[in-house]
């Protein structure tokens, strides 16, 4: 009983083979697929492109999603500071043994302030440095892959960018919405 099981499922695995031989012979008059996931997507990319297409690939999805939270991060903190409220994880804090004055407190606010600040001119600055190094990688798409999974590529990676930054602004606006502020999102 357990060898007729392993010959069906033999078989059956050697029929699949056979179709996929046949599926890959008669590529021309195969529809486009569609690649809903990063990683049915790479691994259709590696069978035909093989190794030497990924780590571009890579680099490139990599830089979107990185791109997406800075971009995120970027708003967030540009819209605090049109409000003039620092988050709380900018806030610098009074140690223990120091007496916690109103100048103590001013220094404390003011460096907190800063400190948004500083991150977000930072966040500006890699936010371009990730533009200029996405034309880079997407260049290099172009050159080792075809249009259409080029096409994919950036459809994917649009996908995953748009995912990514509305996740982020829900996590950025449930900060603002926070008892600590009381603002209610529109």
């Amino acid at each position: 009983m357990l060898d007729e099981s392993n010959e069906e499922a033999a078989d059956a695995l050697e029929a699949s083979l056979i179709d996929n031989v046949e599926l890959n012979d008669s590529s021309d008059e195969q529809p486009p697929e569609v690649h809903t996931g990063l990683s049915s997507l790479k691994q259709c990319l590696r069978v035909t492109y093989g190794r030497h297409a990924m780590p571009p690939l890579g680099r490139y999805f990599r830089s979107v999603f990185e791109l997406a939270k800075c971009s995120s991060n970027l708003a967030f903190l540009e819209r605090c500071r049109a409000m003039c409220v620092v988050p709380r994880h900018y806030r610098a804090q009074c140690r223990r043994g120091i007496k916690y004055t109103r100048r103590v407190g001013r220094i404390l606010d003011e460096t907190s302030y800063r400190l948004m600040l500083a991150d977000l001119q930072y966040s500006r600055l890699r936010k371009e440095d990730l533009r200029r190094f996405l034309v880079v990688l997407k260049e290099q798409l172009e050159n080792n892959l075809s249009l259409r999974d080029l096409s994919h590529v950036a459809d994917l990676g649009e996908a995953k960018y748009a995912k990514i930054f509305d996740e982020a602004m829900d996590e950025h606006h449930g900060i603002l919405a926070e008892q600590e502020y009381g603002i209610e999102q529109n």
